[in-house]
C-alpha cells in the first residue's frame, strides 16, 4: 500500500497544524487577557498621574494660599458665605464673559457625578468664535481657581461662523 504522506510532507503538515492550533489558542485565550491588562494599565497610569498632580498641588498648598492673599480681588467672597458650587459657577461665568463667549446653559453636576469631595464639576454649553474658545481654554488653564477641563465637544453651527461648545469643567478645592 502506498503511503499517504512522505516524511517531508508529514513534517510540513505537523508544523502547519501546530501553527494553526497555536494561533487559535493564542487568539481565544491569551489575547483577551492581554487586552484587559492593557486597559487596566492605562487606567492605572491615568489615576497615578492624577494623584501625582494632586500631591504636587497639596505640597504647594501653603505657597498658593500665601500668593492668593496677595490678590484678594481674584477670590471674591460674599458676606452670606456662598457655597463652593456657586463660586465655581461664578468663576466660569466670568471667564466665559471675558472670552466673549455666550453662555447658553450652565449646571453643576450632582454629588454622585463628582469625582471627590474636593472637586466641583460643572457642565456648560457655550457659543462663540473659534478665537473666543481659544481664549476661554487659556483662561481656564491659567486661572487661579484651579479649573480643569474634563471633557469638551465643539460643533460648528449651520450657516454660521460660530461654534457651539459643550464642556465638563471641574474645580479643585484646597
Amino acid at each position: 500500500m502506498n503511503k499517504l504522506f512522505s516524511s517531508r510532507e508529514r513534517i510540513i503538515f505537523i508544523v502547519t497544524a501546530s501553527v494553526v492550533v497555536f494561533f487559535v489558542f493564542f487568539h481565544f485565550f491569551f489575547l483577551p487577557v492581554f487586552e484587559k491588562n492593557s486597559a487596566l494599565d492605562k487606567e492605572i497610569r491615568l489615576t497615578l498621574s492624577k494623584y501625582k498632580k494632586y500631591q504636587r498641588l497639596i505640597s504647594q498648598k501653603d505657597r498658593i494660599r500665601s500668593q492668593a492673599e496677595l490678590f484678594p480681588f481674584l477670590f471674591k467672597k460674599t458676606s452670606k458665605g456662598t457655597g463652593v458650587q456657586e463660586s465655581a459657577l461664578f468663576g466660569l461665568q466670568n471667564l466665559a464673559k471675558n472670552a466673549n463667549l455666550e453662555l447658553l446653559d450652565i449646571r453643576p453636576q450632582s454629588a454622585k457625578g463628582a469625582s471627590s469631595s474636593n472637586e466641583t464639576t460643572v457642565d456648560l454649553k457655550t457659543e462663540g468664535s473659534p478665537l473666543a474658545f481659544l481664549k476661554f481654554f487659556y483662561d481656564i488653564e491659567t486661572s487661579a481657581s484651579l479649573f480643569e477641563i474634563k471633557s469638551f465637544l465643539l460643533k460648528s453651527k449651520f450657516n454660521s461662523p460660530f461654534l457651539e461648545g459643550t464642556f465638563s469643567v471641574s474645580e479643585l478645592q484646597l
